[in-house]
């Protein structure tokens, strides 16, 4: 004989009395005569899918693609995002950091019609890092041999700074928010002025930002 679960007309049972799969119940029911009559209820569980979306750290303007990736249920899911969407992947592009959710669901019909909604959710933070600051300080005109202090405005703790003083230019380029002197050289024609670009490419935290000088 198996375990008695209930001597009442109700039995209600959770995940703990039931495997994925065909679970049987048998009810026994005894009168005051003693006649009894038994029966069966056959309980099917069904697998219930799983979803997990990764992370995702951005700049402020660029695009993350979220992905759903799933399991379990019955190897055929539907998506809900909390965008509206209703693709497995999606792309964002937050202005500050966000969550993003979404809801996957298997379905299941019985054999004699019946339909089983199976869910899960998930939920997904996308994080939007400030663009650091570049501008170069220092783009008056000198005479050739003459030097041009050059400094970058701070960009703050643990931003990099790369220059690239443009034609003429000694040095060439340089590292660091400075400051840089550097001294300009007419170009081979002395009557033409010499005209130099000076750019600047600040990266903090993988996030990168330009400026030029003329």
């Amino acid at each position: 004989p198996g375990t008695i679960l209930s001597t009442t007309t109700e039995l209600t049972v959770g995940p703990a009395d039931l495997d994925v799969g065909v679970n049987n119940f048998f009810i026994r029911v005894t009168d005051a005569n003693g006649c009894l009559e038994r029966d069966v209820v056959m309980v099917t569980v069904v697998p219930a899918p799983v979803v997990t979306v990764a992370p995702e750290a951005i700049c402020f303007g660029e695009t993350a693609t979220l992905t759903a990736v799933t399991g379990g249920g019955n190897g055929t899911f539907a998506y809900e995002w909390s965008t509206g969407a209703t693709t497995a992947s999606i792309d964002v592009t937050p202005n500050t950091t966000t969550d993003y959710s979404v809801t996957v669901t298997s379905t299941y019909i019985s054999s004699d019609g019946g339909i089983t909604n199976c869910t899960a959710e998930a939920t997904s933070t996308v994080t939007v890092k400030p663009q650091p600051v570049a501008e170069i300080n220092g783009d008056a005109p000198v005479c050739s041999e003459e030097s041009l202090t050059f400094t970058a405005t701070d960009a703050g703790a643990g931003a990099s700074y790369v220059w690239d003083f443009g034609a003429n230019a000694s040095p060439a380029t340089a590292n660091g928010a400075g400051p840089h002197s550097v001294t300009y050289t007419l170009p081979a024609n002395p009557a033409e002025n010499g005209t130099a670009t000076v750019s600047l490419t600040v990266t903090k935290d993988n996030c990168v930002e330009t400026d030029e000088a003329t």
